[in-house]
């Protein structure tokens, strides 16, 4: 029976964690509710999300990103105007990443609801920019919720 225990503590643990995170259909409601979000009500949203975080959130007006964001001394760009888009690739990420570069930003971040191509992965896990996406969709849901 003590050796069965820890096995029990750690089935309890991981139902535990289950239970609390959003089911697959909420996340799908919550992707369809943000592709039929108006642009200027994602964003929004987006800007509050990263306000309760601590962050400074100014809106850039360019195309390759859409806030930066200010924390400490570090700044982090964000796009996110693709958002609904049903596949991206990998040249929105080249954008950003010259954005990053122009601005002297410490990180990026690019939030979609569809899918990334995995070209486009390989090239944010290369420039390390951060993907909100439908695989990462509990992150998603969670920032603008």
């Amino acid at each position: 029976m003590f050796a069965a225990l820890p096995f029990v503590v750690i089935a309890a643990y991981v139902g535990w964690q289950q239970l609390r995170a959003p089911s697959a259909g909420r996340i799908a409601g919550t992707l369809e509710r943000l592709r039929a979000m108006p642009w200027d009500d994602f964003s929004a949203a987006i800007e509050q999300a990263y306000r309760r975080e601590g962050y400074t959130v100014s809106r850039l007006g360019g195309e390759q990103a859409d806030f930066e964001l200010v924390q400490g001394s570090r700044s982090t760009l964000v796009a996110c105007k693709r958002w609904k888009a049903t596949r991206t690739g990998i040249e929105p990420l080249r954008e950003l990443e010259a954005a990053r570069r122009a601005r002297e930003a410490h990180e990026c971040i690019y939030v979609a609801a569809g899918e990334i191509t995995e070209q486009a992965r390989e090239f944010a896990a290369q420039k390390r920019i951060h993907l909100v996406a439908r695989r990462g969709a509990r992150e998603a849901v969670a920032a603008v919720t």
